[in-house]
């Protein structure tokens, strides 16, 4: 997810986030590339920002979320993006916008259901790429 490196001193190698580039793919290899020739250096790594919902986690940005943490954007998230961007996203939108939106109590429960399935498949992937250390390169 980091968009530009400021340079490299004797000691260490200061990264530096571009959140503009923090999705395309080429900039995240030449990082590594960069990184890998400078690996006797120490690597300072801002933590700050790195994960950026767009104050609207629609599927998109979930998916870039997924791209940053290294996790598998795979046919479970895929088989909800139409849920999250068509119903969850709505329903957010126009609460928080302040529109006089009614909820039924099926589609709430529908709605609870699936934010509590998705946390708890985030919280796994999470766990799972801790456990068999998909962090390392």
């Amino acid at each position: 997810p980091y968009g530009a490196w400021i340079g490299a001193s004797p000691k260490s190698v200061i990264i530096s986030k571009n959140a503009s580039d923090s999705d395309k793919v080429s900039v995240q290899e030449k990082l590594i590339v960069f990184l890998r020739k400078n690996n006797d250096k120490r690597v300072i790594i801002p933590t700050g920002g790195v994960i950026d919902t767009e104050s609207n986690l629609k599927s998109t940005v979930l998916k870039s979320i997924f791209s940053a943490l290294g996790l598998e954007y795979d046919a479970f998230w895929i088989g909800k993006e139409l849920l999250i961007d068509g119903s969850l996203l709505k329903y957010r939108n126009e609460i928080a916008h302040g529109e006089n939106t009614d909820i039924d109590e099926a589609t709430y429960e529908q709605l609870h259901e699936l934010i509590i399935e998705l946390l708890e498949n985030m919280k796994t992937y999470i766990e799972n790429a801790a456990i068999n250390r998909k962090y390392r390169v």
